[in-house]
């Protein structure tokens, strides 16, 4: 949700690992339930017990708002993270998909 404007809407999120302590996060959202876009964001990952804490960035484009910073963390079941950009702020969370 953001912070700075109050929007939210449907979001999806699928990480894979990378290499090393780099993690990559696919993010797919869904906006006024007509426009949709995906990115991919690099996240730097350091483990502590069960919980993973991350940063990472990546520029969206000229007209999605350029870059974005997330800084966040991943537990067993649920993502949590901040965002900023030089024209939006806010934060997310995710929990995991149920399985059938």
């Amino acid at each position: 949700m953001s912070d700075k404007n109050g929007h939210n809407g449907k979001l999806r999120c699928l990480i894979t690992h990378a290499e090393n302590s780099v993690y990559h996060a696919r993010f797919h959202a869904k906006y006024w339930k007509i426009l949709s876009f995906g990115y991919t964001v690099p996240l730097t990952v350091q483990r502590s017990n069960d919980v993973f804490r991350f940063v990472g960035e990546a520029d969206l484009g000229k007209l999605a708002g350029g870059v974005y910073r997330y800084d966040g963390s991943v537990a067993r079941t649920n993502f949590h993270s901040t965002y900023q950009s030089k024209y939006d702020y806010g934060c997310f969370r995710l929990g995991r998909a149920q399985t059938r």
